[in-house]
Parts: C-alpha cells; structure tokens; sequence
C-alpha cells in the first residue's frame, strides 16, 4: 500500500503506472524507512532523483557517539 500522505504526488504516479493496480502489493514507504524515520523531500520527474532525509538517531550511534558504519 502507498501511503499517500508520505509521498510526494509525482512518485505516487509512478508506483502507480508501474505496479498497474497492484500497489496493495507493496508498501511505500517500507518498513525501514519508516523505521530509519525518513523524509521524503523532492522526486525530480526529469532527472529521476528522488531526495531523501534520515536523522542520525540516538539508537545508531557506536561507543564513541558516532554513526555506525563510518
């Protein structure tokens, strides 16, 4: 299912045309993003970029207060 209310208007479109009625098929935005608390911020219908923004939260930080992974 997408979650109309989360995702910008010209993505929804797209996830649209391209699962052809079967978008109860997915989940938009899925699990992690949700969980990672992600934004959408901007889908650039011509160049194709969709923007993103994840917090840097508490619970990711290593011992020494930075994220994990860097």
């Amino acid at each position: 299912m997408i979650d109309k209310n989360k995702v910008p208007k010209e993505l929804i479109a797209i996830l649209e045309a391209n699962f052809k009625g079967r978008t109860d098929e997915i989940n938009v935005p899925d699990p992690v993003f949700e969980a990672m608390k992600g934004e959408f911020i901007n889908y650039d219908l011509e160049n194709k970029v969709l923007v993103n923004r994840f917090p840097i939260l508490k619970e990711q930080l290593n011992p020494y207060g930075n994220m994990q992974g860097e």
